[in-house]
C-alpha cells in the first residue's frame, strides 16, 4: 500500500488549497454556505485559511475526527457540538 506520511498528507492538503478555494467559490459565489470541516488535519490546516478567504466555516476551532473505524463516537459528539453551538 502507498500510504502517505502525515507530513506528506498535510503538504498535499495545503498544496491543493487554491483548487479547493476555487471550487468552493464556484459553488457558493457569495461564500455564505456554511462549511463544517471534518478530519483533524483538515480542520487544523484549512479553517483559518478558509475564514480569511471569507468562507463561513462553522467549526470555530473545534476539531472533528474522521468517522473511521475507531472514531465514530468522537465524530458524533464533535459534530453535535458544532451544530449545538449554532443554536
Amino acid at each position: 500500500m502507498n500510504e502517505l506520511s502525515p507530513s506528506k498528507r498535510d503538504k498535499a492538503i495545503v498544496g491543493d488549497y487554491q483548487s479547493l478555494r476555487e471550487d468552493l467559490a464556484r459553488l457558493s459565489p457569495d461564500r455564505s454556505v456554511p462549511l463544517i470541516l471534518i478530519k483533524e488535519n483538515v480542520c487544523r490546516l484549512l479553517e483559518a485559511r478558509l475564514r480569511e478567504d471569507g468562507f463561513n466555516v462553522l467549526n470555530s476551532g473545534r476539531v472533528i475526527y474522521f468517522p473511521g473505524i475507531w472514531w465514530q463516537k468522537d465524530f458524533h459528539r464533535q459534530f453535535a457540538a458544532v451544530l449545538e453551538s449554532l443554536r
